[in-house]
């Protein structure tokens, strides 16, 4: 009998699979907006009441859900120190209160009944790998928006770009999400999806973050996350005497202010802000993959710089970060003709007060050699 409903809820799965890429393609806003949160909140219903009837391991599910609250802050300020690489800018999320519920309907209901029914699954079946592999990948497919790449087949650098950055984090995420119902039911898995979700459903301001680093960063830290609870973790919970909470209840809170401030810093938030050189105009002074340091001043006193003075300012997109060569007088205002160190000509352009971000008071080598490759390699 056990085998049975194993094969029906699989092939219940590859059913629901079939039907939600038929009717995905033709008619995706009703697909998502209607019908896979209904059919996800049934779903996620029936098999909470189930999964009272199968046993979970929850010896440990405190611990282990300490832990990952933690490690899922520790990753978002990760993320948001990225954008101190790639800037910040407007969620595309609505984040009006109707748009962040219809954002929970559309996004957090099939995620909730997703878990449910991974964790009722897998828990059920813990000896059988084999099917539990089948239904992991079933549900897999189910998440990976198959209809994505059969509207957009012809355009094979969106396909890749859409791979990178979505589906191939969202195999590492439906691995350790199994990995996470297996340590303490859908709860732990719970945590670790919404957690990510949210914070990008609810914020009105998040970085910049493109295919490349999101997908990159996404599969690092699902590998870490990984490796520290499989080696670390639960090897000590088998031994608890091994595990010293006094020592955590310290270093927890030091990282995470740490990392507060450090996310601060980077957002611009006090007086000193960081950018990344990506030149060598400037050698010897800095050089390129180096981290400058600017000051920000008031308008009364940029207006007050002087030549020799290494100032910060906007060009478009971008910030250069040059020598002031000559004070100039233009249409009644003050502005300033730059020039790098290391280039052989002047700056074409008078650099406006309202332009300039601040003024140069230090470098730090090397640290800034990640964005170097990461532009070298998006602009190939």
């Amino acid at each position: 009998m056990k085998k049975i409903n194993n094969i029906e809820i699989i092939l219940l799965t590859l059913i629901c699979f079939i039907i939600s890429i038929i009717i995905q393609i033709n008619y995706n806003d009703l697909f998502i907006k209607i019908i896979n949160p209904i059919f996800w909140l049934i779903i996620g219903i029936i098999y909470y009441i189930k999964s009272k009837k199968v046993y979970f391991r929850y010896n440990n599910y405190k611990l282990y859900k300490n832990k990952l609250i933690i490690w899922m802050i520790l990753y978002i300020l990760i993320i948001f120190d990225i954008g101190f690489f790639t800037g910040y800018g407007k969620n595309p999320y609505n984040t009006s209160i109707i748009g962040i519920l219809n954002n929970i309907i559309q996004i957090i209901i099939p995620i909730v009944g997703i878990e449910i029914l991974r964790s009722y699954f897998i828990n059920k079946n813990k000896n059988n790998k084999l099917i539990n592999i089948i239904f992991i990948i079933l549900i897999f497919m189910i998440e990976a928006n198959i209809p994505y790449y059969i509207n957009n087949i012809n355009d094979r650098e969106l396909i890749f770009k859409y791979f990178c950055s979505t589906t191939a984090p969202l195999i590492f995420t439906s691995f350790i999400s199994s990995y996470f119902v297996l340590l303490g039911s859908y709860k732990l898995s719970l945590i670790y999806r919404l957690i990510s979700e949210l914070i990008f459903i609810l914020l009105p301001i998040i970085p910049n973050i493109d295919w490349f680093v999101k997908g990159t960063s996404s599969i690092i830290f699902i590998s870490i996350l990984y490796i520290v609870y499989k080696y670390k973790y639960v090897k000590l919970d088998e031994n608890e005497e091994r595990i010293n909470r006094s020592n955590n209840k310290v270093i927890y809170p030091l990282t995470i202010t740490a990392c507060i401030l450090l996310v601060l810093f980077m957002l611009g938030v006090f007086k000193y802000e960081p950018i990344a050189i990506v030149s060598n105009s400037m050698v010897p002074v800095y050089s390129r993959g180096d981290i400058v340091i600017y000051e920000k001043f008031s308008e009364e006193e940029l207006k007050k710089l002087k030549e020799g003075n290494i100032i910060i300012y906007k060009v478009g997109d971008k910030l250069v970060a040059h020598r002031i060569k000559k004070v100039i007088m233009e249409d009644g205002r003050i502005k300033y003709l730059t020039k790098g160190d290391n280039n052989q000509s002047e700056d074409g352009i008078h650099v406006d007060v309202s332009d300039i971000k601040g003024v140069y008071v230090g470098s730090i080598k090397y640290l800034g050699y990640p964005t170097v490759i990461l532009n070298e390699f998006f602009a190939k």
